[in-house]
């Protein structure tokens, strides 16, 4: 075998080697990337269903830090209302007995990070950690518009974030 036979085989090695490591590198970054899509996901689904079912058991006329808005929805990015207290209807004995006041608003936990929490009777809960921006409307008395955003640092030091608006139906008179 001659040098440059030699040198050529190295070469070759050398190119596929490269091949290789971008291929792992790319599979990485579409890991890391499918991971923060999932966590934001994961905050938003959660925040959704335990609002959702909440705020759909409460009365409009309980409702209360969001006034009515004629721009609302297509004007919540201007919204100022990022609380909102309501109370849910509980049933016992066959009459309709109302639950202390349910607070949601965005908080930070110690180390600054955002979270969506709750509030009842003194109780505050974290929902879901990782929400940046918390939005109320209400265009009617009794349907409430929501946008929430959540936002992740990515393994290579981006900030990925997503933004949902949803409303809900206050089913109780």
């Amino acid at each position: 075998m001659s040098l440059i036979e030699l040198l050529l085989g190295a070469a070759i090695f050398s190119l596929i080697m490269a091949a290789c490591v971008a291929l792992l590198l790319a599979g990485w970054n579409s890991w890391a990337t499918s991971s923060t899509q999932a966590q934001i996901s994961g905050a938003l689904s959660q925040s959704i269903s335990r609002m959702t079912n909440e705020i759909s058991q409460s009365s409009a006329s309980g409702i209360t830090g969001v006034p009515l808005d004629n721009n609302c929805p297509s004007d919540i990015n201007n919204s100022v209302n990022t609380q909102m207290t309501f109370s849910i209807a509980q049933h016992s004995n066959g009459s309709v007995v109302w639950s202390p006041s349910i607070n949601y608003a965005q908080g930070f936990e110690s180390n600054g990070q955002p979270q969506l929490i709750r509030t009842q009777n003194g109780l505050t809960q974290t929902v879901a950690t990782n929400i940046t921006s918390l939005k109320f409307c209400r265009a009617t008395t009794n349907m409430v518009y929501i946008q929430l955003t959540a936002s992740v640092p990515t393994a290579q030091g981006q900030q990925r974030s997503s933004t949902l608006n949803f409303k809900v139906l206050a089913h109780n008179p």
